[in-house]
């Protein structure tokens, strides 16, 4: 039975309680938004492209390949959905996405139910729903969110298990199933195992009652890194280049990744889009003191958001890497905000919580805004990317047109995966271009006054013949 509400009651308790009740109604009008906005067009990035171009290799395409690359180097889950999909992107990789944006907060929804109650289920649920990157990530065809599945399926049978809610052996099947699932996306996952062994360390140090569990459940995360080592290329290879930028970072490079990390990454992570740097950093500050503060309300959240800091800094930051731990970000937040604002008096309590749910959510919101207006465009192409990739789409189809089915691209712009993927032409490394060689050429012409600029022309080096293809003014 829920409680009778009334004015003295804190504005979160009422918010709380208002969406409980009102929860079908907004998991309907959110689900409408995301329909609204499937158009089944590709969100072309270099990352997805090298994705169509495995999955098109795995379905024996003898034209697709980068010569001097390993196409086994990233796990195969991606690769494998687009080839059953029909080795392309379109409404099917589209309607699968959505799928797994679906079951991605299905699973944010029971985990917040086991930790939490109903009200902040819906709560967190709604936040990850309305944020601009996991709206973007649901319309690309990229590994970030299906990792998430699997990380939030890992997290809700580990907290099951501490909680003994059901059966023992589901919990840990669940946790199972979520570990294999990531493990085909993202080689990330031996991150994760790391961040679990050092929580169930420190857990079985704590508690001697669950001492053997935690021993044996450490014990088979260690024999899962070492087959994730053996069986998935990638793994090794991100060990390797995690040493050496260890090795070779300056400090200059250390302080730069920092920044990147507190002015770009995670404000546009938890905001949805830029944060003007003075603002960033005290910001970013906040939201990081806030998610480790999640140590107080479950050990693994804390320890796994704290390694993955390390791991941004040391690697590479980007605001899509933030995306799998989100809701656990965005709950210590709310939790923080919570803690802070009950010490204060209305009606600055009041004022607070409004001041604060509007820079949460506020400009979430117009992120998704204007991601389901320009995903509803007309003419898609020229308003995502700013139009990029419409020229490159135009030129992929004159190399469609004017070269054979055999042959070799040496693209010299920094769209060779895309302009492969398109086009359907092997791609070959730059390195490995001559005159001599019998490719194709395509490089970029500066212009002059006469003539606007060419997005790029076309060279086969056997013949001397040259196409060129004009950009958009």
């Amino acid at each position: 039975m829920r409680p009778r509400l009334h004015g003295s009651e804190p504005p979160w308790v009422t918010l709380l309680w208002w969406l409980d009740r009102w929860r079908g109604v907004v998991f309907a009008g959110l689900a409408i938004v995301y329909v609204i906005g499937l158009n089944g067009r590709w969100r072309i990035t270099s990352d997805s492209a090298w994705y169509v171009l495995q999955a098109r290799a795995m379905s024996g395409d003898p034209s697709v390949g980068l010569d001097g690359v390993a196409l086994g180097a990233t796990p195969p889950g991606l690769p494998m959905a687009i080839a059953a999909l029909g080795g392309g992107a379109g409404w099917g990789t589209s309607l699968a996405m959505l799928a797994v944006a679906g079951l991605t907060l299905w699973l944010c929804f029971q985990l917040f139910v086991d930790h939490a109650d109903r009200p902040t289920a819906v709560l967190m649920t709604m936040l990850l729903a309305l944020s601009g990157l996991f709206m973007e990530m649901t319309h690309s065809l990229l590994t970030e969110l299906p990792f998430m599945a699997g990380l939030l399926l890992l997290l809700w049978g580990h907290e099951r298990r501490l909680n003994r809610k059901g059966h023992l052996g589901l919990a840990l099947g669940m946790m199972l199933a979520g570990v294999l699932w990531m493990a085909a996306f993202r080689s990330v996952v031996a991150v994760v195992g790391g961040a679990y062994v050092l929580a169930e360390i420190i857990h079985v140090i704590g508690r001697k009652d669950q001492r053997r569990l935690g021993v044996a459940l450490i014990g088979l995360a260690v024999a899962g890194a070492a087959a994730l080592w053996g069986l998935v290329p990638a793994v090794r290879e991100d060990a390797m280049f995690f040493r050496y930028a260890l090795q070779a970072k300056t400090p200059e490079a250390w302080w730069a990744s920092v920044q990147m990390l507190m002015t770009e990454a995670l404000p546009e992570a938890v905001f949805g889009q830029d944060v003007p740097p003075s603002l960033a950093w005290p910001a970013s500050v906040l939201v990081v003191v806030a998610a480790l503060m999640l140590l107080r309300a479950r050990l693994l959240w804390g320890v796994l958001v704290g390694v993955l800091l390390v791991q941004w800094v040391v690697f590479l930051s980007d605001a899509r890497y933030v995306l799998p731990v989100l809701p656990l970000v965005v709950y210590g937040v709310w939790r923080c905000g919570v803690s802070l604002l009950g010490r204060w008096r209305e009606p600055w309590r009041g004022i607070g919580f409004v001041v604060g749910g509007l820079a949460l959510v506020g400009a979430n919101v117009i992120a998704v805004i204007n991601l389901v207006s320009e995903q509803r465009s007309g003419d898609f192409y020229a308003e995502y990317r700013s139009g990029k990739y419409a020229a490159v789409m135009d030129m992929a189809e004159m190399i469609r047109r004017e070269t054979p089915e055999d042959a070799e691209l040496a693209v010299f712009l920094d769209v060779g995966l895309e302009l492969s993927a398109l086009s359907g032409r092997r791609l070959i490394l730059q390195t490995q271009a001559s005159a001599a060689s019998g490719c194709y050429w395509v490089t970029k012409e500066s212009p002059t006054d006469e003539a606007p600029p060419l997005v790029g022309t076309v060279t086969d080096q056997r013949s001397g013949e040259v196409w060129g293809l004009r950009g958009v003014e």
